[in-house]
């Protein structure tokens, strides 16, 4: 049987890289790491998105997270669907409304 993914729907790409379909979590931590996930695999332990962090901007890349580790780690939280739009990737890459 094939793995479940859920992906996002809620509107919200990344301008210019809309192939990598729409958010559907964004998780942020206090040393200013971000993770922007498109999909959600399975059980929910694993996603794929956007990581950046903080102490290396530089490589920042899309790829699978273990999305179970940011929902176990006290430090990092969930970003509000509210406040999405308020999200900077430090490296010119923004969030923007689908067309």
């Amino acid at each position: 049987m094939a793995e479940e993914i859920k992906k996002g729907d809620s509107g919200i790409v990344f301008e210019g890289q809309e192939d990598h379909g729409e958010v559907i979590e964004i998780w942020e931590s206090y040393s200013g790491d971000l993770w922007i996930l498109t999909e959600i695999h399975g059980t929910g332990e694993v996603g794929f998105g956007y990581a950046r962090l903080s102490q290396m901007p530089q490589f920042a890349e899309w790829g699978h997270i273990e999305r179970g580790e940011l929902v176990a780690n006290s430090q990092v939280w969930e970003v509000q669907r509210g406040q999405w739009m308020n999200v900077n990737t430090y490296d010119g890459v923004s969030l923007v409304e689908k067309e």
